[in-house]
């Protein structure tokens, strides 16, 4: 993707969360997560939206019509299914229809009513004398929330795929590399999260040619004797990184950063900083990598990889739109010029490697 001007920035970033986004199931109870119910054939007669919030607890809103007019029904939420109701997980406030037989109100719930809710086959079911309406709740796709900022919690929205948000800020230590198997975005929109693998670890392995994406986040002190200290997507899909600071990673190859060769890393607006790789690519080791506003600086790769920087050189912020292709036949070393015959001062090229398909 080569994306040109920086007032194609918003266009290109909402592509990119656009195109990772995926539905998920059911994750933990402890990661938060939006639930809807279609009420009546077809949802003809409304809906009910359970949040669950970033305190853990949550809201029931119901917004229905066509129900019988100026009539009392009772609301109540139960663990199952609407043919075998088990659970009772709240029995909210009776709701008052108007005379056009609608009704739209929302009711809190606890930290426990929401686990319960959260943990999936939940239903909501309304009656009035002979009249009874039930639905079941589905979780809607890209809302899984990471309620507590710890490895575990971490784990269990990833697994679920889709956009993962946070309700904290914090630095989340890890022990283990953790696995993406399914297309996730871990998106710090208006918190402060970094994920550090203390020198010991590397933070993701993305496989199964699953996708991956960063948005506000910083990844640092990662380490892999393989590749990409900071994310290992040498058996994943495309990586994009938006608003994002990777710092102090290690890894044999790809010091921040790996992609397979069918891969593609899009980088926008974000900061490469003091990432090493003991072969090539102190900052990105990947076919193809497209840079829109974002800056490399300090990226070594120690043994004789792209653009080592030289003693006394100083760092410098790529250009506003920057494509990185290999350029077969060759399979040298030297770092990959941009798109559009243009070139980077000696010394101060990002630290990127693209290497030529076989």
């Amino acid at each position: 993707m080569h994306v040109r001007g920086r007032a194609a920035m918003p266009a290109l970033v909402a592509v990119l969360l656009a195109g990772f986004v995926a539905v998920a199931p059911a994750s933990a109870a402890t990661v938060g997560a939006r639930w809807q119910a279609r009420m009546g054939p077809g949802g003809a007669n409304g809906t009910a939206t359970a949040t669950i919030d970033t305190s853990g607890a949550g809201t029931i809103s119901v917004n229905l019509k066509r129900l019988a007019r100026a009539a009392t029904y009772t609301e109540t939420l139960f663990r199952g299914t609407c043919a075998a109701r088990s659970t009772r997980i709240a029995t909210l406030p009776s709701l008052r229809t108007s005379a056009g037989g609608t009704v739209a109100r929302a009711n809190s719930l606890t930290a426990a009513q929401a686990t319960l809710l959260n943990g999936g086959s939940a239903v909501i079911r309304l009656v009035s004398g002979s009249q009874v309406y039930c639905g079941a709740l589905a979780r809607q796709a890209g809302s899984a929330i990471v309620t507590t900022c710890d490895q575990a919690h971490l784990a269990a929205a990833i697994a679920a795929g889709g956009t993962v948000r946070f309700a904290c800020d914090a630095t989340i230590r890890l022990t283990t590399t953790l696995a993406v198997s399914k297309a996730v975005v871990l998106d710090g929109t208006d918190r402060a999260v970094a994920i550090d693998g203390g020198g010991k670890v590397g933070l993701f392995s993305v496989r199964g040619g699953a996708t991956f994406g960063l948005v506000n986040l910083a990844l640092r002190n990662g380490r892999s004797n393989g590749a990409g200290g900071a994310i290992d997507a040498t058996h994943g899909g495309a990586v994009s990184i938006v608003r994002s600071t990777l710092a102090g990673n290690h890894a044999g190859s790809g010091g921040a950063v790996a992609a397979g060769r069918a891969a593609a890393v899009t980088v926008v607006a974000s900061t490469f900083v003091g990432n090493v790789a003991a072969g090539r690519g102190g900052a990105i080791d990947a076919s193809t990598v497209s840079s829109t506003n974002s800056t490399f600086a300090a990226n070594q790769a120690e043994n004789g990889g792209p653009s080592t920087p030289r003693p006394g050189s100083r760092s410098s912020a790529a250009p506003s739109a920057t494509t990185w292709r290999a350029a077969p036949p060759s399979r040298s070393m030297a770092a990959p010029r941009p798109s559009g015959a243009r070139s980077w001062p000696t010394g101060r090229e990002p630290n990127v490697c693209s290497d030529p398909p076989s």
